[in-house]
């Protein structure tokens, strides 16, 4: 049966055109190489080559079987580049989800950390829902969620990275101090995202309310459409501290923003991952 060898011999052959220069490639004497392509030839029961004193031409068998041979020497390199990878448990594919109320403000601070913590992984990115995140990482299709918490992660690993406060959104018709208390929301209309977003329950959570408090007329998949039913005073919001950091509300020209004096609604943002992750002690380790 052919080999490795007779491959790299057939590609070298068809890229030089000449036996003694194909033989130079590998390395090898101009005999050796030439009794492999002939091995080669028997084997498959064709001629993969015309020769003649002046050229070295493949024959149409030969075409189709340098085609094949390359592709198989290519996945070669990347079978042993990827089993090599292996052997260092911080090398290989990080794949990383997180959810579309931390990802568009956190990302960009914190993947640089991520990256210089594991600098032979290939990262991955994607953005989705909470269970969503839990369930891929629960099954092994994605390493690392970058979640707002407390939520149940059941067997799954977590490290909080910081806590952030929650601050008003509202329409600046509105007569507010320069900052106001939870209780002022039991009188307001709250527009909330959807469920299925973990921001709806935590800030219900953080901020006592019951879930009636949500305005049932209107759920929003994103933080963008609650700032533009706010910017038309269909009702107040609240969003994280980051988000307001990056400037999402400063395109919306009628929304002032209000922080809490007292009691603070607060959420927190940590990482969350399998116990059984070769990676686990580097994630322990991120800190920002």
């Amino acid at each position: 049966m052919y080999s490795v060898k007779h491959l790299v011999y057939l590609t070298s052959l068809a890229d030089e055109r000449s036996f003694s220069k194909a033989a130079h490639v590998c390395n090898v004497t101009q005999s050796t190489l030439s009794l492999g392509i002939q091995e080669l030839e028997r084997q498959m029961g064709l001629t993969l080559f015309e020769r003649s004193r002046k050229n070295i031409i493949p024959t149409p068998a030969g075409k189709k079987a340098i085609i094949h041979a390359r592709e198989i020497l290519q996945k070669q390199v990347e079978f042993t580049s990827d089993m090599q990878s292996m052997t260092n448990p911080n090398a290989g594919p990080l794949r990383v989800g997180g959810i579309p109320t931390i990802a568009p403000y956190f990302l960009p601070s914190i993947l640089p950390k991520i990256e210089d913590s594991f600098p032979q992984a290939n990262l991955q990115i994607a953005e989705d829902t909470t269970d969503v995140i839990l369930d891929k990482i629960r099954i092994g299709t994605m390493d690392l969620g970058i979640l707002a918490l407390p939520i149940d992660t059941g067997d799954l690993e977590t490290k909080i990275l910081f806590e952030e406060n929650f601050l008003i959104a509202a329409h600046d018709s509105h007569s507010y101090e320069k900052t106001t208390t939870m209780e002022a929301l039991n009188e307001k209309d709250i527009l909330l995202l959807r469920d299925g977003h973990c921001l709806k329950d935590h800030i219900l959570s953080a901020c006592h309310l019951p879930p009636e408090k949500q305005n049932k007329f209107f759920e929003a998949e994103s933080l963008q459409t609650l700032l533009a039913m706010v910017n038309q005073d269909y009702g107040i919001t609240l969003i994280p501290e980051m988000a307001v950091k990056s400037g999402v509300a400063t395109s919306y020209k009628s929304i002032q923003i209000i922080p809490f004096h007292g009691e603070i609604p607060k959420r927190q943002i940590g990482l969350v991952w399998r116990r059984t992750d070769v990676r686990r002690r580097g994630y322990l380790n991120l800190d920002f």
